[in-house]
């Protein structure tokens, strides 16, 4: 049998993971900074370095969260002390002296009046063991407090402090409030806050409505000169961390960040995530993200960041409580499908949350924060590999978890995402793909993603392998409304979503789902290639008929495919061009060609409805090869 392109990488670097590293060191990549303190997340490829790194001259700090398979850092927290401004080579280098100093730790208290009665949450000053950075230059440690008054505690607000303190005494406290325990009364709490430090107020609020499964975070700096960090993204995109995205994408300045950034603010964001329509954050990664990581301004990052921030806004954050009946993933005690098979985060849930929760439609419309899982976007993910800050892994998680408890018929300890639709999928697939690749490892949730993951490769492979269907279709639904006359799939509103996220775990090392996301990418091919019995400008719809009203009822070939979806519909060009890009990598025969035919009506937006791609961003991703250098997609 034949070794295309892409399975002959797969050997290459396969075999490179076993072998000797060869140049570890070296530039790996590089930062621009100004003067001060910086602390910044490093994504590398394999091989790249094995200790540590080195920021131009400056001593540097190394806290690796991942290693490759080869023992090779894969992410990790790096912080130095920029004496100068400039852009500087990261080298690798031998990881700093991991002798520690005591740090001096200001009083710090998160005062919480609640109708007239203050719940302090007082801040321990001695380090906890639950750190996060350790060594010379910083230490960085979590602290759970829960709020008191008197003798008395809140039954439902919790403090987190990660305490950030630089050998010379410059600290960073990064405070967060949560209504996120499952138990009873599981409600909304109406206080005010105000954050002092040392007797000085650092921060006043109120009233704030927090919602419960809700969260907030601030960070202030005392006495602390921070560095702007401006990220080069080479290295995170040879690792496979971040798409490849293409550098037409427009650069224009964010919107206004004066609405929607307060505590429990919705940021740019629709309240109900199931609104449908060609919204920015509906992409692998939103537009603005994509956006950012190619002009790299910092209005643009710092609209990234506060977006990220904001996801934790959203109703779906569920810890259990201390002490309760269920421990929980881990020391975050994320809510377990392994200690809960039967629990589906729906009120209609044999085992569900202990109070009111509303999904999918039950509010749309209604002003009201409404997660939901085949619309969700992805912002705490790349905010996380700018910064290494822990509360964005802490929002990866519990969106990944999201995914899982709030899967119709997720199969217990399976956790399986099948059971929605075709973007639903997708969408759970990125953001546990992401959670679990990026997690640190040893961590007890990493082990928990992971092992779901593989069980939803292993299904979609088993699926694709067993399903028949004459044409190569998947996921057929009969009797859609709207579409009741026909078998119908939802084609662009999933096909090139799911290939993209089963291959993006892939490339993040996992290993299973390819059956599927072939199928997927060689039916997409197969109707731009179809002509003159189907015409590809029919190719780009959002939904496909594929067979007569009645289960089981398929169309056996493309004229009759033809005969039942007019052309002329090229609306969900850039969303099923995802499937292309895997074709095209794979060397598919058609595929340059229709490649090239889809990137023409997403370039131009002639037959999109205007929809250009350069307005676009988050679906602007590339092919991973070289062989597709040309001015026009780089």
């Amino acid at each position: 049998m034949p070794t295309n392109k892409r399975t002959r990488l797969l050997i290459l670097v396969f075999l490179l993971g076993i072998l000797p590293s060869q140049g570890i060191a070296g530039k790996v990549s590089s930062v621009a900074l100004s003067e001060g303190w910086a602390t910044f997340g490093l994504a590398l490829p394999r091989g790249a370095a094995s200790s540590g790194v080195q920021v131009g001259a400056f001593k540097t700090q190394t806290d690796v969260k991942n290693r490759w398979p080869d023992g090779s850092i894969r992410f990790a927290v790096v912080t130095c002390k920029a004496t100068e401004a400039g852009t500087f080579d990261v080298t690798s280098a031998t990881a700093a002296d991991g002798g520690g100093f005591a740090p001096v730790v200001p009083g710090i208290s998160v005062q919480l009046d609640v109708r007239g009665t203050v719940y302090a949450a007082t801040l321990v000053r001695e380090p906890t063991s639950d750190h996060w950075l350790s060594g010379p230059l910083v230490r960085e440690w979590r602290s759970l407090v829960v709020p008191v008054a008197g003798a008395g505690h809140h039954k439902q607000l919790r403090v987190i402090f990660d305490t950030r303190v630089y050998n010379d005494g410059q600290t960073r406290l990064d405070v967060t409030v949560e209504n996120v325990l499952d138990a009873p009364p599981a409600s909304a709490v109406r206080y005010s806050v105000r954050v002092v430090a040392d007797g000085k107020p650092l921060y006043t609020h109120g009233p704030i409505d927090h919602i419960w499964l809700a969260r907030w975070r601030r960070t202030f700096g005392i006495t602390l000169k921070e560095a702007s960090v401006a990220h080069d993204f080479a290295s995170a995109i040879e690792a496979h961390a971040l798409p490849n995205y293409w550098r037409g994408i427009d650069d224009r300045p964010p919107p206004s960040m004066a609405k929607g950034f307060d505590p429990m603010g919705l940021a740019g964001l629709s309240p109900s995530m199931c609104d449908c329509g060609g919204r920015p954050e509906m992409a692998p990664y939103p537009d603005w993200a994509a956006v950012y990581l190619i002009h790299r301004r910092t209005e643009q990052k710092a609209f990234v960041l506060a977006h990220g921030e904001q996801a934790a806004s959203w109703p779906m954050h569920l810890r259990e409580p201390e002490g309760g009946r269920y421990s929980g993933v881990g020391a975050g005690r994320y809510t377990s499908i392994d200690e809960r098979p039967g629990f589906w985060f729906d009120n209609r849930g044999k085992d569900h949350p202990a109070g009111p929760v509303h999904t999918a439609y039950a509010l749309w419309g209604k002003g009201v924060p409404v997660p939901d899982i085949a619309h969700q976007p992805s912002l705490a993910f790349i905010p996380y590999l700018v910064t290494g800050d822990r509360y964005f892994m802490d929002e990866m998680v519990f969106w990944a978890n999201f995914c899982l408890t709030a899967s119709y018929e997720h199969g217990g300890g399976k956790g399986w995402v099948h059971h929605n639709e075709l973007r639903g999928m997708a969408w759970a697939m990125r953001d546990i793909a992401d959670a679990a690749a990026y997690a640190p490892d040893g961590a007890p949730v990493k082990a928990y993603l992971e092992e779901k993951l593989a069980n939803n490769l292993a299904w979609f492979d088993e699926y694709a392998r067993s399903h028949k269907s004459p044409l190569g279709t998947v996921f057929e639904k009969p009797g859609v409304p709207s579409h009741c006359r026909y078998v119908s799939i939802s084609y662009g509103g999933g096909y090139g979503q799911l290939a993209w996220a089963i291959d993006r775990a892939h490339r993040l090392g996992y290993v299973g789902g390819t059956a599927m996301r072939d199928r997927l990418s060689r039916f997409v091919l197969k109707l731009f290639t179809g002509e003159p019995a189907f015409p590809r400008n029919a190719a780009m719809r959002l939904w496909l008929h594929v067979g007569p009203a009645g289960k089981g009822n398929y169309y056996k070939t493309l004229s009759e495919l033809a005969a039942a979806n007019e052309g002329g519909d090229s609306m969900y060009a850039h969303w099923v061009r995802l499937a292309l890009v895997i074709a095209l990598e794979s060397e598919l025969p058609g595929a340059q060609d229709a490649y090239d035919y889809n990137w023409r009506v997403c370039e131009t937006g002639a037959g999109n409805r205007g929809i250009r791609i350069a307005t676009k961003g988050g679906w602007a991703i590339l092919p991973d090869t070289s062989r597709f250098g040309t001015s026009r997609l780089r």
